[in-house]
């Protein structure tokens, strides 16, 4: 199976990563701190933005998110996310993930 995880730079997202690489392609993305997992595709977009990604994907993990820890506005922090889920939604649908 193909993954894309995103916020893989973080806690959870990291973790996820490493115990899908063992066994499947793990596509990571990343926006401010680099991953330092081995063995997976690692990208550095920014997901508020149209997502383009040429693999195929079955799974989509979102672990990211705009928090008061990387931001101060409350405004930029709904909407980030919510673009963040709209175009996570939309690279769903155009890779077809169930």
């Amino acid at each position: 199976m193909n993954f894309f995880i995103t916020g893989a730079s973080g806690f959870i997202g990291s973790r996820l990563a490493q115990y899908f690489s063992k066994n499947n392609f793990v596509i990571c993305n990343y926006y401010n701190r680099k991953i330092k997992i081995k063995n997976v595709k690692k990208i550095h977009i920014d997901i508020t933005k149209k997502i383009n990604i040429k693999e195929n994907i079955d799974v989509i993990i979102h672990c990211a998110s705009k928090t008061h820890v990387n931001c101060n506005e409350d405004k930029i922090i709904f909407e980030s996310n919510i673009n963040m889920k709209k175009n996570l939604i939309n690279l769903a649908k155009e890779k077809k993930v169930k």
